[in-house]
C-alpha cells in the first residue's frame, strides 16, 4: 500500500512538473498572435520574478498586445527585468529614457 501511494505521489508531481510552463511557452505564443496565452504564462512568472516574463510581459505593455497600452506599467517591469541583468530590458529603459 505504502509503494502505491509513493508511486501515486510521484505520478502527481511529474504530471504537474510537465504542465509548468516556462518563459519560451509565452515567448511562442506571443509570436503566434496568442495574446491572452501569453499573458497567462508570463504574468504568474514575472510575480515569481522571473526576468524574461517581466521583459516580455513588458514589451506586451509597452505595445499594448492583449493588454491596454501602460508605457509606466512596462517601465516598472523593465526596471525589475535589468536589475536582474537582463540586456534586453536596458536597452528598452534607454529608448523609453530617451522620448
Amino acid at each position: 500500500m505504502r509503494k502505491l501511494l509513493g508511486i501515486i505521489c510521484c505520478s502527481f508531481l511529474f504530471s504537474v512538473a510537465a504542465h509548468a510552463e516556462d518563459c519560451n511557452d509565452g515567448i511562442t505564443a506571443n509570436a503566434e498572435g496568442n495574446f491572452g496565452k501569453a499573458l497567462a504564462v508570463f504574468q504568474p512568472l514575472a510575480k515569481q520574478g522571473d526576468e524574461c516574463a517581466q521583459f516580455h510581459l513588458g514589451m506586451m505593455y509597452l505595445f499594448g498586445e492583449g493588454v491596454e497600452q501602460d508605457k509606466a506599467r512596462a517601465r516598472e517591469l523593465f526596471e525589475k527585468s535589468a536589475s536582474k541583468g537582463n540586456r534586453a530590458a536596458k536597452v528598452q529603459l534607454d529608448k523609453l529614457s530617451k522620448k
